[in-house]
């Protein structure tokens, strides 16, 4: 079942001082503030990888000059070591208040440029996600 268009989320640390483990807590508290469902996110991995990029040669000159100077000279871009960052971002959705899981998604990220950027881009998909599901619906005054 979808929830209507123009729904609203709130962020789970704005419901509880500090982070909460006791579950029917958290399903009582949801409940009672008349939450439809639950969007719960966690970093599966962060992994870094460093992968060695050979240096680049090549060769200087015009077409003209190729056999003469050009043949000697070229340019050079070292080696060099590039290290990548990926990662992991496991989504689940459940529906409540059966605490019913009807959803997962996970997503991969490389060299993510920050965490607000990666928290958006993680975000925007899972929305795109559950409106293609239609498990959400679109924002007041737009179609789903």
């Amino acid at each position: 079942r979808g929830m209507p268009g123009g729904t609203q989320g709130v962020a789970g640390h704005t419901l509880f001082a500090e982070p909460e483990k006791d579950e029917e807590k958290v399903k009582e508290r949801l409940s009672k503030e008349g939450f439809d469902g639950a969007l719960v996110f966690r970093v599966v991995s962060v992994e870094k990888t460093q992968t060695y990029v050979s240096p680049h040669y090549a060769a200087r000159g015009s077409f003209y000059g190729y056999y003469g100077e050009a043949y000697n000279s070229y340019s050079t871009t070292p080696g060099y070591m590039k290290e990548d960052t990926t990662v992991i971002v496991e989504a689940l959705f459940y529906v409540l208040p059966e605490m019913k899981l009807v959803w997962s998604g996970v997503s991969e990220s490389l060299n993510p440029k920050s965490t607000d950027k990666l928290i958006q881009d993680v975000v925007r998909l899972t929305e795109e996600d559950l409106k293609a599901e239609r498990l959400i619906g679109a924002p007041a005054g737009q179609k789903s």
